[in-house]
């Protein structure tokens, strides 16, 4: 089970661009993750202000929310290195490093697209993605028990918008062990930007894969 420590912090912090009293948040899981921002008193559930997700002690998202809106410039990292820029307010990709998930491109009477101009891009830290399915994904005992392994590829539709609207099982191996893929990939909160096609944002699919081994996590 996913456990969370919040800590309320005593700094109060008076809002320089919009003058609003807020108070600083710092949450940690046994994920590893921390997160620290900012909260409008008196509720203190509204993100307002700076915010910097941090993992294993090593910084993978920086940005600012207005009024629980993520606003301005965002910034992804991964291993260190700098894996997306975004621009919320303006919805526009300032950098992007080319993620390793295949991806198709779904057009008219939906038959795949060569030659796209831009694979679906992940909005977020491809470092939380990955540890959120490591430590989420159960080795099912019976296929353990039975010798069953391999890899499952589990299909992310995504829509003209980037919104996730379904996932399936594109290449499975044992009923068990897709299942169990399927089950986790559907619980991720994911959002992407669009793929682009003849200029036009247009429905993908990327296929996440998980690797079952016996004798390690996937």
């Amino acid at each position: 089970m996913k456990i969370i420590f919040l800590i309320f912090l005593s700094a109060i912090q008076i809002s320089s661009f919009a003058q609003i009293k807020t108070q600083r948040i710092e949450i940690k899981d046994n994920l590893g993750f921390k997160e620290n921002y900012r909260v409008i008193e008196p509720e203190c559930k509204i993100k307002h202000g700076s915010y910097k997700k941090f993992y294993n002690g090593s910084l993978i998202e920086f940005g600012q929310y207005e009024n629980n809106i993520k606003s301005n410039i965002w910034e992804y990292y991964s291993n260190g290195q700098i894996e997306l820029i975004y621009d919320f307010t303006k919805k526009e990709l300032i950098k992007s490093t080319d993620n390793e998930l295949f991806a198709n491109v779904i057009i008219a009477n939906d038959t795949i697209a060569e030659n796209i101009q831009q694979k679906p891009i992940l909005l977020g830290s491809s470092t939380y993605t990955n540890a959120y399915i490591a430590y989420n994904v159960e080795y099912p005992l019976i296929a353990i028990q039975n010798d069953l392994s391999g890899i499952v590829y589990i299909g992310i539709v995504i829509d003209e918008h980037g919104v996730v609207i379904d996932h399936y099982i594109a290449k499975g191996k044992h009923d068990i062990l897709n299942k169990e893929a399927l089950k986790v990939v559907k619980s991720l909160k994911l959002d992407f930007i669009p793929a682009i096609y003849n200029n036009m944002n247009v429905k993908s699919v990327i296929f996440y894969p998980i690797n079952f081994k016996l004798g390690t996590r996937p």
